[in-house]
């Protein structure tokens, strides 16, 4: 959700009731009571426009679907699994049921998930996408930024850094370095996972 609310808080829906939700109570689908999932609402959905920026949203969580552990998405109308082809759905009968006023990303289970995290909120410093500073982090002791245990050069995507470096604030035992060898392992397993499969 961070970086959902950071790299596109001037696309999604700000009014009551919207934003970016997580855990809610689904009948259907254990995503979201699990807390697996995340639902990114477009501002001005109705419009070219905002239709254009829910693309942009699903083309970028898309291309980062492994970085980010996502296990597939729903946009427009159509399911896209991380691996394999995207497919048409059903019609639901309105906008909300068919996707056409959000995002919807699932990510995989992670074993180190229970439901009970807290949630912590990056606050845009600058008020211009420039600086984001951890909010609440709730970890006893802040972990600042671990000057030395910084991430090597070329070791995670450039656009990644940030939020890693973001990640080693919350806790003073992890650090930056820590959490991207967590996610390169994760990422790892997964392509190991898929070559088996085929």
């Amino acid at each position: 959700m961070r970086i959902a609310a950071a790299k596109f808080h001037h696309y999604i829906n700000k009014a009551a009731g919207y934003g970016i939700g997580g855990v809610r109570e689904d009948p259907y689908y254990p995503d979201h009571p699990g807390g697996f999932a995340i639902d990114i609402m477009i501002d001005h959905f109705e419009t070219d426009g905002g239709q254009a920026h829910g693309t942009e949203i699903k083309d970028w969580f898309f291309a980062h679907r492994h970085e980010l552990n996502i296990k597939y998405m729903i946009w427009q109308q159509t399911y896209i699994p991380a691996e394999g082809e995207a497919n048409k759905m059903a019609d639901r009968g309105n906008p909300n049921e068919n996707h056409f006023n959000h995002v919807h990303i699932t990510f995989h289970e992670s074993p180190f998930a229970n439901g009970d995290e807290p949630v912590y909120m990056v606050e845009d410093d600058a008020g211009d996408s420039t600086g984001y500073t951890v909010r609440g982090n709730g970890c006893g002791t802040h972990g600042g930024t671990h000057h030395d245990h910084e991430l090597e050069p070329g070791s995670v995507p450039e656009e990644f850094v940030r939020w890693f470096q973001l990640g080693a604030q919350v806790c003073a035992d992890v650090d930056a370095p820590l959490l991207a060898a967590h996610n390169r392992s994760r990422a790892s397993r997964r392509a190991l996972s898929a070559a088996q499969v085929l």
